[in-house]
C-alpha cells in the first residue's frame, strides 16, 4: 500500500509538472502573439528612420555638388539621437550610425545624379523567431529610390533637370529586437540599400 501511495503521489506530481509546463508554454506563446503588433510597429519605426537617413540632407541634394562642400555634422548628430531612442544601447547605435553614414556619403562619389528619397515597404514577413527576450524578424521588401539628374539635349545643349524613380525587390532583410521593460529595441539590422546606379533585384 505504501508503495502504491508513493507511486500515486509521484504520478500526481508528474501530472502537475506537465500541466504547469503546458500552462507556461501557452502563456509564453500568448505573450509572444500579443507582442507581435508592438514588434511590427518597432520595425516600422526603425525602417522609417533608415529611410530618412539613407539619403543626404535636402540642402545637399544638388547635382554636381562636391564632397568638400558638404558638412554632415548636424546630420550625424540628429542620426545618433534618433538611433539612441530605438536601439538597445549606444554601442548598437554607433554601429547602425556608421552604416547609414556610409550609405549617405557614398552618394557624394558621383553627383551627376542625386538621390532625393528612399522608401522601403515591407512586402511580406517570412519568419518571426523568438529566442528568450529577443526576436528575429526576417522579411522581403521593396525599396523605392527617387533621384534627379540633368538631361542634356543633344541638338542644342540645353540642360533640363529631370527626375525618375526605380524600385528594387529585396529579399532577406533582417531586424533583431530585444524587449526592454515594455519596449522593443533594435539589437541588430541587416537591410539592403541601393544607390543611383545599383542593379540589385531591380523591378
Amino acid at each position: 500500500m505504501k508503495g502504491l501511495k508513493k507511486m500515486n503521489i509521484g504520478l500526481l506530481m508528474a501530472i502537475i509538472t506537465v500541466i504547469l509546463v503546458i500552462a507556461y508554454c501557452i502563456h509564453v506563446e500568448s505573450a509572444r502573439k500579443s507582442s507581435k503588433g508592438q514588434i511590427m510597429e518597432a520595425c516600422g519605426e526603425f525602417i522609417k528612420m533608415t529611410d530618412k537617413y539613407a539619403v543626404l540632407p535636402s540642402e545637399y541634394q544638388k547635382i554636381g555638388i562636391k564632397s568638400t562642400e558638404v558638412d554632415l555634422t548636424n546630420y550625424k548628430k540628429s542620426l545618433k539621437e534618433d538611433l539612441e531612442k530605438q536601439t538597445i544601447n549606444s554601442g548598437v547605435a554607433d554601429i547602425e550610425a556608421t552604416i547609414l553614414e556610409q550609405i549617405a556619403q557614398s552618394q557624394l562619389i558621383d553627383t551627376r545624379s542625386v538621390i532625393t528619397e528612399s522608401t522601403r515597404k515591407v512586402v511580406n514577413i517570412t519568419s518571426t523567431q523568438f529566442t528568450g527576450n529577443q526576436v528575429t524578424v526576417t522579411f522581403n521588401s521593396r525599396l523605392y529610390v527617387k533621384q534627379k539628374y540633368n538631361d542634356v539635349n543633344a541638338e542644342n545643349g540645353e540642360i533640363t533637370e529631370k527626375s525618375s524613380e526605380v524600385a528594387y525587390d529585396l529579399k532577406g532583410d533582417t531586424i533583431i529586437l530585444e524587449k526592454v521593460n515594455d519596449d522593443w529595441k533594435v539589437v541588430y539590422s541587416n537591410l539592403k540599400f541601393a544607390g543611383p546606379n545599383s542593379s540589385i533585384n531591380k523591378k
